[in-house]
């Protein structure tokens, strides 16, 4: 039966593996038992056809000493006749000797790999039962979780973020900045864009770093597919895990709009607001600003350009293993259309945030830079306060409560039921690997016996 969940799949290969005279490990136990045996029988014939060869060469030796010891030629017609005879016992014994060892190396190799087979057989139980305790003290706990989100307070944190009121705060935030209606010139609507390309960049370097681990654990053996819903499944229960909190963010968050509303007495001076409105640089900053945001607005669609690509190019090369990225676009026009937006010599990203970046003059960094030093941390405290408490609601409003708990039972039953589809595959690429050792052990003791088989089959003729 398809396992639906992490700890069904890790029972059943402890089940597969560990169940006691039909698992896999004690019937590779029971094998390597008769393994063992076989080639300890091998070994004895082997023993005793040496002792056998040594007997026929004796007998040999024997009869040349008497033929050697004969006073008249006449004398050594019958020891001629034994003579002859011996020899072909002896040759019969050395041929029959070149067959013991090559059975024997047969046995030794066989015992080898069923022996190997027992070991790795061993090790994945272990990691199996490990695995399986993990998983489940863990899905205690998501269950758990899942229960929670069904209940008051968590169940109701999305209508209560949405409740929350920003209007009054936002009125005072901008209350304190330059304002214009022209965006590009407006200071605090570029901060804001600035603060999002900050996190947009970080978010890029995180997903860059989880991209290239999937692709790593896809080339050390993983199940195609594996490592991506593997990732999926952990994310999807950490989102969970977080949820748990999501009543004190909420509170935290709430506390803080309305702090910021609240507040009596500006975050500034006097002295601070005239240095951060000067009317005198208000037309030279706003021309710098502009040219900032030009740069940054190119530079953020840039990354968000490039995390979809590298996201699809992921799940491209996890689905098509060998291919090139360029035969992967080749035969994906949606995945082709994402690099050209990025990689287009006239029209892409790369293109248009460099020609951003050749527009900024070192006037305007300097013009752009003193503007925002004018700021005081005072000021950009408050900032941080209240763009903080936005972006918790807006985490907090974006989903449903019981989508987390959806969330997390998709991702599982997807990665499960890759488990269970690909085991065959695995167990499949364990076993040509066992085969492909043996081969060449048997080959190695094959090379050795080359020339006494040789021999053997040209001087008696015993089958070869």
């Amino acid at each position: 039966m398809a396992s639906t969940t992490i700890v069904e799949y890790w029972q059943g290969e402890v089940d597969r593996i560990g169940t006691a005279t039909t698992g896999e490990l004690d019937v590779a136990k029971a094998a390597l038992k008769q393994a063992q045996q076989d080639e300890a029988d091998a070994n004895a014939a082997l023993t005793a056809s040496a002792a056998d060869v040594t007997s026929k060469r004796d007998q040999v030796d024997a009869q040349r000493r008497a033929l050697a010891a004969i006073p008249m030629p006449a004398d050594g017609d019958p020891l001629l006749v034994a003579m002859a005879d011996a020899l072909v016992k002896w040759r019969r014994a050395i041929a029959d000797n070149v067959a013991k060892e090559t059975a024997r190396n047969e046995a030794r190799a066989k015992r080898e790999r069923v022996n190997d087979r027992v070991n790795l057989l061993s090790t994945r139980l272990a990691e199996a039962r490990t695995t399986l305790k993990q998983e489940t003290d863990a899905a205690a706990k998501v269950s758990a979780w899942k229960s929670a989100v069904s209940i008051a307070p968590l169940k109701n944190i999305k209508t209560a973020a949405t409740a929350v009121s920003t209007a009054a705060a936002e009125t005072k935030m901008k209350s304190y900045f330059p304002s214009n209606a022209n965006a590009a010139k407006d200071l605090l609507k570029q901060v804001r864009v600035r603060r999002t390309l900050a996190h947009s960049q970080s978010a890029g370097a995180a997903r860059a770093a989880a991209n290239e681990q999937a692709r790593m654990s896809d080339r050390n053996g993983l199940s195609k597919g594996t490592p991506a819903l593997r990732r999926a499944h952990d994310q999807a229960v950490a989102a969970l895990e977080g949820f748990m909190h999501a009543k004190e963010r909420l509170d935290a968050a709430s506390q803080a709009v309305t702090q910021v509303a609240q507040r009596v007495a500006p975050p500034l001076t006097p002295a601070q607001s005239g240095a951060l409105n000067d009317p005198a640089k208000k037309g030279a900053r706003e021309t710098a600003l502009a040219l900032i945001a030009a740069r940054d607005g190119a530079a953020n669609e840039l990354v968000v350009g490039q995390m979809a690509y590298d996201d699809a190019l992921l799940a491209a090369q996890l689905a098509n293993p060998g291919q090139t990225d360029a035969q992967l676009r080749g035969n994906d026009p949606a995945l082709k259309t994402q690099y050209d937006d990025i990689n287009d010599p006239a029209t892409g990203f790369i293109k248009k945030r460099d020609d951003a970046r050749a527009g900024v003059t070192q006037n305007a960094i300097d013009t752009a830079g003193a503007w925002l030093a004018a700021v005081p941390d005072s000021l950009w405290d408050e900032f941080d306060l209240f763009e903080n408490a936005k972006d918790a609601l807006d985490v907090l409003k974006a989903k449903d409560p019981a989508d987390f708990a959806q969330d997390a039972d998709n991702a599982e039953q997807a990665l499960a039921a890759n488990l269970d589809a690909t085991l065959q595959q695995r167990l499949a690429d364990e076993a040509l690997a066992a085969d492909a050792k043996q081969a060449a052990a048997l080959a190695d003791g094959q090379r050795e016996l080359a020339k006494r088989r040789e021999q053997a089959a040209v001087r008696y003729v015993n089958e070869v």
